[in-house]
């Protein structure tokens, strides 16, 4: 860090996170926001920065009338160390030494309507430090410590919320606040309701029956082979067979003399068509035999017969 004094501090790795604090512990928001004057108040006020809360603004003005020469704070974090830096005095207030981990990801976050320093260490470990005391409030084991995915999309939000991507398609949220964690539970929905799995139906004959395409005859259908016979099942009981065998004569007998008689009726039917077909015959040639005859005689006398 390089100041127009001529002050330089030195850390050991990557610089990760800078944040700027007001005299009081505030974070003081980027000068990048938009203004705005709140005429509705008081028209002759200062414009006030859009996200500047009332107590930073109190803060600000409380510092301002402080004989401290010191107004702000930086917050720098590399991957080995973390420092509290007074400004512009450029005075190490506060630091802490990562002695064997190094720091993947670092933000300033509000933690119950406090600051807090958020880190999440190569081993796969969580810190959180007070601001700008840097005292430990959390050191928890969280995750694998070869886990490039979670180094490099991890992420930390205000109110103890994190989030980081723990395969391709899925996305992971944590919190490290207690009174967050409380509220899990009512935050966690199903998306199907859970239900008992049914029994599965039970095969049914005619569906193995008419569902096959294998051919069954009719020893496999109702012999000895098919298994026991249910109770309900009808049985033949043999009886007389004398009366059977008359009937069934009688009907076919029945049956044979009626066939003759259409038979026969046929026949007469047949030998009466050709006898219409030869009188018919016959008729057409007497007709013009007669015509013949007739014209042959038309001009003729009596006398000439």
């Amino acid at each position: 860090m390089v100041s127009p004094s001529g002050s330089i501090f030195r850390l050991r790795g990557a610089l990760l996170t800078v944040a700027l604090l007001d005299c009081s512990g505030h974070l003081v928001h980027s000068t990048g926001d938009k203004w705005k004057a709140d005429q509705r108040r008081c028209p002759s006020a200062e414009p006030v920065r859009a996200g500047t809360s009332k107590a930073s603004r109190t803060a600000s003005q409380s510092g301002e009338a402080n004989s401290d020469p010191d107004r702000q704070m930086a917050v720098v974090v590399s991957e080995q160390q973390v420092r509290v830096i007074s400004l512009p005095s450029h005075t190490a207030r506060f630091k802490a030494d990562m002695a064997a981990d190094g720091i993947a990801r670092a933000d300033v976050v509000t933690l119950k309507d406090t600051l807090c320093l958020a880190c999440l260490l190569t081993g796969a470990r969580l810190l959180v430090y007070s601001l700008p005391s840097l005292r430990t409030l959390l050191d928890a084991d969280y995750g694998s410590a070869g886990d490039v995915r979670m180094a490099r999309t991890f992420c930390f939000s205000n109110k103890g919320h994190a989030l980081y991507l723990c395969s391709p398609s899925e996305l992971q949220k944590l919190t490290l606040s207690a009174d967050m964690a409380k509220e899990v539970t009512d935050m966690l929905g199903e998306l199907f309701i859970p239900c008992d799995t049914p029994e599965a139906p039970k095969p049914s004959f005619f569906r193995n029956l008419f569902g096959s395409s294998a051919v069954l005859d009719r020893e496999e259908l109702f012999g000895d082979s098919s298994g026991k016979a249910l109770r309900m099942t009808a049985t033949h009981i043999p009886g007389p067979a004398s009366l059977t065998e008359r009937q069934t004569t009688g009907t076919l007998s029945e049956i044979g003399r009626a066939r003759e008689a259409v038979d026969e009726r046929g026949h007469r039917l047949g030998e009466l068509d050709d006898r219409t077909q030869r009188m018919r015959d016959n008729a057409e040639q007497f007709q013009s035999n007669s015509r013949a005859l007739a014209d042959k005689y038309k001009n003729k006398k009596w006398y000439q017969l």
